[in-house]
């Protein structure tokens, strides 16, 4: 903390708390306060503490990826973002490599929570474009710019759709335990079959892309981006894709309307400023990672109240296959 306000004086850290939200990784809050030009000075911090091997969600936790991500997002960019501090790789301190960033405004715009419900259907819409509209100034980013190419998986594929469906096909088979879930079978091989012969240009993938994981002020602007833990280079269609179905399953469950895939297309293109290209794909690669995390979220909440069974993520599967892809696929096991 002192490397990064070496303007300050009296530097002093305050109680660490725990923080309510978060999934993949342990959140604590703490207050920082220093004097600078003869004044004090407090500012909230978070520390993000790397999950070990029990709590993993995902085959890496390209902990120190998201923070690098960050970083050069933050520092070269518009996209908003948390301010990075410092990350630590000694697991001496807190049991586990840990980095700091600052405690950005804004409430997370999860649908479902009470000030989101309040807010009524035009200011959940309002959420939904200035969302996306933060989520393309990233997208608008050029890796190879940001010295970004640590992102790269060559061992995975030489594109990287490739090196996404090579990692999925790890992924679902380090979570299944010996289960066989067919859809999903079905839906890796359609997408590897049915690949775009032309991919759209290679960007920032964000990997979690919705509302969920934003912050919004009282104007409903975007505040800050957050969780980078499925970060990767890839077209802008992964993230818009993923949105596009988690936000949907979402606020169909709630009973709540969102904006069409049509709609929400068109005006991501302009957001973009070229064309997107074969939603359709994306979609049902969306659908498939979800239904994937599924399982791994089922056995990571074993015991919990509110824990789903690991195949609740098929279903949604079959529709987008059926709808997308024309594959009528039966859900049994």
């Amino acid at each position: 903390m002192e490397i990064a306000y070496p303007a300050g004086q009296s530097l002093r850290v305050g109680d660490l708390q725990g923080f309510p939200q978060g999934f993949s990784a342990e959140l604590l809050t703490f207050d920082l306060t220093y004097e600078k030009d003869g004044a004090e000075r407090t500012e909230g911090m978070v520390v993000r503490i790397e999950p070990n091997e029990k709590y993993q969600l995902f085959l890496d936790t390209n902990f120190e990826e998201q923070y690098r991500v960050m970083e050069a997002l933050g520092r070269h960019t518009a996209t908003p973002v948390p301010r990075t501090v410092g990350f630590e790789s000694n697991r001496e301190f807190l049991g586990a490599r840990f980095y700091v960033m600052e405690k950005a405004c804004g409430e997370t715009g999860q649908i479902g929570l009470e000030w989101v419900s309040a807010i009524g259907e035009e200011g959940r819409e309002m959420l939904w474009w200035n969302g996306l509209a933060a989520m393309a100034e990233m997208h608008r980013a050029d890796p190879e710019r940001l010295r970004l190419d640590f992102l790269e998986q060559p061992e995975r594929g030489s594109d990287p759709i490739d090196q996404q469906l090579h990692y999925y096909w790890e992924y679902y088979n380090w979570v299944r335990g010996g289960e066989s879930y067919p859809i999903i079978e079905v839906a890796l091989e359609w997408l590897q079959r049915s690949k775009p012969l032309v991919l759209p240009p290679k960007g920032i993938v964000w990997g979690d892309a919705r509302r969920g994981n934003q912050l919004f002020t009282s104007d409903f602007a975007c505040s800050a981006i957050l969780d980078f833990e499925q970060v990767c280079l890839g077209p802008a269609e992964v993230d818009l894709a993923w949105w596009l179905e988690g936000e949907h399953q979402t606020s169909e469950w709630m009973g709540m309307s969102a904006p069409t895939v049509e709609e929400t297309t068109s005006r991501y293109a302009k957001l973009l400023g070229r064309e997107i290209a074969d939603i359709g794909y994306y979609m049902v690669f969306a659908s498939l990672r979800l239904a994937v995390l599924r399982i791994k979220l089922s056995i990571l909440r074993e015991g919990q109240p509110d824990r789903a069974e690991p195949d609740a993520g098929i279903p949604r599967l079959a529709n987008v296959l059926a709808r997308y892809a024309g594959i009528e696929a039966r859900i049994d096991r």
